[in-house]
């Protein structure tokens, strides 16, 4: 609303500015002269700058912002703890371990997702490990390293085998918990018998 209110000022000044150098900005001779007397062409010259800036404004707008920041800011102010758990992964190249709601666990690193779209995005990682919670403890079992393979087919023929080749999509919708995982943690939690 307030944007348009900007936009209709602007559009209105503007056309005081044509005016006042008796320049007529939208001419109106193509429109049945029966309605001519009553349509003035402020008015049209005002709602064709309003329309031509509406469409053309947020083009230009989004030429010079940063993406990363505006999802970052909205993230933040939306209080969107998941996005914001993954803009932190992703900045600090540290893994997010993800647990889906049928318990299927996989910790990798982000690689992509589009947060900037208003419904929920997907989400592409280079799993490092997967396993699943146990259903009764709730404990993370570790069922599949990733990372020797992966590591080992990118070696062998670079040209062919990218990273990116090996990635996992996740629905947002599918997840039920998500957090930033450091190996050292999870392996102190294992040698000190607590379940992580």
């Amino acid at each position: 609303m307030v944007a348009g209110l900007v936009i209709f000022i602007v559009a209105t000044i503007l056309v005081s500015i044509g005016e006042s150098y008796e320049i007529e900005l939208v001419k109106i001779e193509w429109f049945p002269s029966d309605y001519q007397n009553w349509l003035s062409s402020d008015y049209v010259s005002t709602l064709t700058i309003s329309i031509f800036i509406a469409l053309v404004l947020p083009e230009i707008w989004n030429r010079f912002l940063d993406q990363d920041r505006a999802t970052k800011r909205s993230a933040k102010r939306t209080n969107d703890v998941i996005k914001l758990l993954m803009i932190q992964s992703i900045e600090q190249v540290i893994p997010v371990e993800f647990t889906l709601k049928n318990d299927k666990c996989y910790i990798g690193l982000i690689i992509q997702s589009d947060m900037t779209r208003r419904k929920e995005p997907d989400i592409a990682i280079v799993p490092i490990l997967s396993g699943y919670r146990d259903s009764t403890t709730r404990e993370l079992v570790i069922t599949t390293n990733y990372s020797p393979t992966i590591k080992e087919f990118v070696d062998i023929d670079p040209r062919k085998y990218k990273h990116d080749d090996f990635r996992v999509i996740i629905r947002m919708s599918d997840i039920a918990t998500a957090r930033l995982f450091y190996p050292e943690v999870y392996e102190q939690f294992q040698m000190s018998g607590y379940s992580f």
